[in-house]
């Protein structure tokens, strides 16, 4: 009786233990199931897109290049403040490996698309695997991602660009979690790389964090404040790293002008456009389009 009694409590320490590494942020046994069934299931959809040579959007163009790098496109990446893909244009180059050939662009943007979205899966502590696996295919086969398999250039550079960015993900919790300077400043580094390829998936974390927040304070019954304010620590890599690429940006930009200036679109142009009938019939004109 008192053996059993002894035995009990260790045995269901070791069983807690071990849910607690299956469930652990960074390290979840499932994990690997949910990223290759989702890859896999990705990789099927978008098969056409990986091994066809469909044309895309911009091959007419780039196919009259002899070659993409920063002899040739340089110009686009430096103006639109895509150092980083200039960098990897030429290393592409280098190895013989252009981002038109086929599957390799593809592949690689799958690939770090489940990643991303079984990390998110992971902070969002799901419990169940095919819910797991239902978020990440609405991350992989949304409608935004899909487009930009229409694209030659833009998947291989796409892939580094969302790796980058769930790195910077990654330590950024972690700092929030530790308070550690190291994974602060790697979170920055990786979310500013990221910046540094395309800037186009940057708002997504932003946008997750905030739904995360959202969820703690509907879901958590106690200690709301302490999740939330933890979850709020995410943020400050986030948009230190976006202070430090915009200033950055602006002073090599002051030194080095780009060939392509763009202007943007400021925010009060945005709301007046609201107000503007033209800018609704434009709006719908295009939704008809597509």
């Amino acid at each position: 009786m008192n053996k059993t009694t002894l035995q009990n409590p260790s045995f269901e320490n070791r069983e807690d233990d071990q849910r607690g590494r299956r469930s652990n942020f960074f390290n979840l046994n499932e994990s690997w199931s949910v990223f290759f069934w989702a890859a896999g299931i990705s990789t099927l959809v978008y098969l056409s897109y990986v091994v066809l040579p469909l044309y895309a959007i911009d091959d007419y163009f780039l196919y009259q290049l002899y070659q993409i790098d920063s002899s040739t496109m340089g110009y686009n990446f430096y103006s639109t403040g895509r150092f980083v893909q200039l960098i990897l244009a030429d290393f592409f180059q280098l190895l013989n490996i252009q981002p038109l050939t086929k599957p390799i662009g593809p592949i690689l943007f799958i690939l770090s698309l489940s990643y991303l979205s079984v990390i998110l899966a992971n902070a969002l502590d799901l419990k169940y695997f095919f819910l797991k696996l239902a978020f990440s295919l609405l991350v992989i086969l949304n409608p935004f991602m899909a487009e930009l398999f229409h694209y030659s250039i833009i998947p291989a550079y796409s892939a580094f660009a969302i790796f980058s960015l769930t790195l910077g993900f990654v330590y950024g919790s972690r700092f929030a979690q530790c308070g550690s300077r190291l994974d602060l400043v790697l979170s920055i580094a990786m979310y500013a790389v990221s910046l540094s390829i395309y800037q186009i998936f940057y708002p997504m974390i932003f946008v997750f964090l905030l739904f995360q927040i959202a969820m703690s304070y509907v879901v958590f019954a106690t200690d709301k404040l302490n999740i939330i304010k933890q979850q709020l620590m995410s943020l400050v890599p986030y948009f230190l790293a976006f202070i430090f690429y915009s200033v950055a940006l602006n002073i090599i930009f002051w030194f080095f002008p780009p060939s392509l200036p763009y202007s943007g679109t400021s925010f009060s142009e945005v709301i007046a456009n609201l107000a503007r009938l033209e800018y609704w019939y434009a709006l719908s004109h295009n939704l008809e389009l597509y």
